[in-house]
């Protein structure tokens, strides 16, 4: 829980071997319903999300857990039109409530993680198919959470009858280091039949550099010449760089040269052939 200062109430904390005997001591105070979500989306206890600092709270206060508990049911799109009197009234009231939480939770678990593999500088895609068995047409709303190097075609998704979509998703990775993002298909129950909410993880692996730009010289032997690069910042703000320059030397003879580029695609060099002087 990133918005505990100073730590957390470990007894308030998820935990998976944990058994619910009473239900009114568990939900009353509408703790364990927001451990029932941190269970189940574990992402929404960061900074500036609902259930960011729900720990510190002390138990037996519902009033307080309140506002972080109905606005983490509105993101996740499960809010009901109750009231704090209508879900703590009863066991029967809390029972119901909890039957809401175990139909649809385990839809926002992300079902696999896309990874985004490829060069820095150059847009990566990823297609994510989606089928629909049913006989009749299921519409998603999408939406993609977390870093903006992640961007989706679209936001929204339209599967016919006995067919299947593909959703396209980009990435335009800006730093070396993963970025992470989180996409989820939203069911519609508008449109009458309402497929299963869809979720997954998105997270980039950069193995290597496009060169923004490949300058050509010409220049005779031992001759020094000196010219300028231009330097353009992608960023919006001001940024520091790092200058280092990579020597590689070229094959010495034609022959080498064009061995090298018949067997680029595998990875192996070709040493230079000995020449006489």
């Amino acid at each position: 829980d990133e918005g505990a200062t100073g730590g957390a109430d470990l007894s308030k904390m998820i935990s998976f071997g944990k058994r619910v005997t009473d239900l009114d001591a568990d939900f009353k105070d509408l703790i364990g319903y927001c451990q029932l979500i941190h269970s189940h989306v574990t992402d929404c206890t960061k900074h500036g999300r609902p259930l960011s600092g729900y720990t510190m709270m002390e138990r037996g206060k519902g009033e307080e857990a309140l506002p972080h508990f109905e606005e983490a049911m509105q993101e996740l799109r499960m809010e009901l039109s109750t009231t704090y009197e209508d879900i703590t009234f009863s066991t029967r009231s809390i029972l119901l409530m909890v039957l809401h939480m175990y139909l649809n939770l385990p839809n926002l678990v992300p079902k696999t993680k896309v990874e985004f593999v490829g060069d820095l500088g150059t847009p990566i895609m990823k297609e994510i198919e989606l089928k629909n068995p049913s006989r009749r047409t299921i519409e998603y709303s999408v939406t993609l959470a977390g870093n903006n190097d992640f961007t989706a075609q679209s936001t929204s998704l339209v599967i016919a009858p006995e067919s299947s979509a593909v959703f396209l998703v980009t990435l335009n990775a800006k730093f070396v280091d993963p970025a992470y993002a989180k996409l989820t298909f939203w069911a519609q129950k508008d449109s009458g039949l309402s497929g299963s909410t869809l979720c997954f993880d998105l997270v980039s692996r950069i193995t290597g550099r496009r060169p923004t730009e490949t300058i050509k010289r010409d220049t005779h032997l031992f001759e020094l010449e000196q010219f300028q690069v231009t330097v353009k910042s992608p960023f919006p703000k001001d940024a520091t760089y790092q200058i280092s320059l990579h020597i590689t030397a070229v094959p010495t003879t034609i022959d080498d040269h064009l061995k090298n580029l018949a067997i680029e695609a595998s990875g192996k060099r070709v040493k230079p052939a000995k020449t006489t002087p």
